[in-house]
């Protein structure tokens, strides 16, 4: 991938990170948390940094799992879907002769 559309894409992510992280429920029960407890910033920032990290690390486990198991249906069922498209093809060419 080069010129503008990995730009493109790097920006659209970047966006998407930081619009993602503004939303309340991913900093706002460590918030009430924090003021429940009377933590300080330190303790703060590092109960952040570990649900942060968990919630990226099993978001991009769940990420590579959806892709496996996307790459075995197609391995599997590819055969299938081409026949299907092949046929839908035939049908629609013969209607359309």
């Amino acid at each position: 991938m080069s010129g503008t559309g990995s730009y493109v894409l790097v920006g659209a992510v970047a966006a998407v990170g930081v619009l993602h992280t503004i939303v309340p429920d991913h900093w706002l029960p460590i918030t009430i948390l924090a003021r429940q407890q009377g933590w300080t910033w330190r303790q703060v920032a590092r109960s952040a940094a570990i649900a942060g990290s968990g919630h990226a690390i099993s978001t991009l486990l769940i990420a590579i799992l959806v892709w496996v198991l996307g790459a075995v249906i197609a391995a599997r069922f590819g055969g299938a879907l081409e026949l299907i498209r092949f046929r839908r093809r035939l049908l629609i060419g013969h209607y359309a002769a």
